[in-house]
């Protein structure tokens, strides 16, 4: 075989073996929802008012209050957030890290 030959297989194998490890690179995990559009499963409520799900949101009901994910520890991870404002000064009112249990 000429030294020509040796080369072409030599690429095509390399080549080949980066499809196979590419192929076999574990696949990117699906978002994992925190609110099941049903009930505040995994969320807790504390202060003035409270929360309830109603046709797949999460509404407000007497005072603000603080809603919290207690359904696990979060790392490394993008968090996506839906809302829709009800009055033109409304806000998310997301906060991330918080680093005690609110009372």
């Amino acid at each position: 075989m000429t030294p020509r030959k040796w080369i072409t297989l030599l690429v095509v194998a390399a080549i080949s073996t980066l499809f196979a490890f590419a192929a076999a690179r574990p696949e990117t995990p699906a978002w994992k929802p925190l609110f099941n559009g049903r009930d505040l499963t995994g969320w807790k409520h504390v202060g003035p008012g409270n929360m309830t799900v109603e046709d797949g949101l999460i509404q407000t009901h007497g005072g603000m209050g603080l809603l919290y994910w207690t359904g696990g520890k979060l790392g490394n991870c993008r968090i996506r957030v839906v809302y829709k404002m009800r009055d033109f000064n409304d806000n998310s009112g997301v906060f991330i890290r918080i680093p005690l249990e609110p009372r």
